[in-house]
């Protein structure tokens, strides 16, 4: 676990990327001579097994505290007064329990179903986006590509959508579009050719019941990710219709068929949130102890993290 601690930290991260081959996307080749080529810190214990099992059992209490929202400064600071005295099997020791509670909290997410098609079940479809509540489109709609259509940008399409909530009773959803460029040495562009905009506002949804506020908010995204069809939805403009109008037309649920089911995901969703957001924590705080193990000035910090890309 020690040693997973220090993979999976940035500073290593970074290290297994100037060694290893790097492919479109970020993604690296890990294989067993690349991690042999790791600087791994080797661990002095002085400390007895039994003093030291008690001095991290206070570090964890202190993480406990951490995951609360309490600052890690003081837990940082006093681990590194144990690496001045040398006692670095503490260090170890606390990179272990950390790791442990990192593989712990993963599993419960793992275990966690967030398919919303899952718990919707069955239902029978309802109104349309442009029949629910009152619709309008945003500020500066007219300018806006989603407004476009093949007839002035061929291969349109939708790539993602997200909902902002903007009271109980009303919603933003935001749209980007992927498109392939006239120049693509101008634009940031995938495998495929396409760049994708910035999400754009797309519709303004008000006078809803919270009731559907909330399906909107969960169900257009994924609707728009599985597309195809689903929920009436298609992904790509043609020369009669605008991504926008693609989106008016995507069917939701009969809200009373669904409610229970959208309940249960909204409790299973918050339940995820709040475990990575604990995971985030947890591995920035293992990022910290790992710098001070390694003995990297504040200079050598900013590096790391600038390359990494945090």
């Amino acid at each position: 676990m020690y040693v997973l601690a220090l993979i999976n930290s940035k500073l290593l991260f970074l290290c297994l990327q100037s060694i290893s081959n790097v492919f479109r996307g970020g993604y690296i080749t890990c294989t067993k001579q690349y991690f042999r080529e790791l600087p791994i810190q080797q661990i002095q214990f002085g400390m007895d097994d039994e003093d030291r099992e008690s001095v991290v059992d206070e570090y964890l209490n202190d993480y406990a505290r951490g995951l609360e929202g309490h600052s890690f400064g003081e837990m940082i600071g006093n681990l590194r007064d144990h690496l001045r005295s040398e006692e670095e099997g503490v260090v170890h020791d606390v990179l272990v329990r950390l790791a442990q509670e990192m593989s712990g909290m993963n599993n419960q997410k793992y275990d966690l179903n967030l398919s919303l098609r899952d718990h919707l079940g069955s239902y029978s479809d309802d109104q349309t986006l442009a029949e629910v509540g009152l619709t309008q489109p945003p500020d500066g709609a007219s300018e806006s590509i989603l407004t476009e259509t093949t007839e002035t940008r061929p291969n349109l399409r939708v790539g993602e959508a997200t909902v902002v909530r903007e009271s109980p009773t009303s919603v933003e959803i935001r749209l980007t579009a992927r498109y392939k460029p006239d120049d693509e040495d101008a634009h940031e562009t995938d495998q495929w050719g396409y760049t994708e905009t910035e999400p754009l506002a797309a519709l303004e949804i008000t006078d809803l019941t919270e009731a559907e506020a909330d399906l909107i908010e969960h169900f257009v995204p994924v609707a728009v990710e599985e597309a195809g069809g689903f929920a009436d939805f298609r992904e790509t403009a043609t020369k009669t219709n605008s991504l926008v109008d693609r989106l008016r037309k995507l069917t939701l649920p009969a809200v009373n068929d669904v409610r229970d089911g959208l309940a249960s995901y909204i409790e299973t969703k918050e339940r995820a949130d709040e475990l990575e957001a604990k995971i985030d924590r947890t591995d920035d705080l293992i990022d910290e102890i790992v710098y001070e193990l390694y003995g990297l000035t504040d200079e050598e910090i900013e590096i790391v993290e600038e390359a990494v890309g945090e």
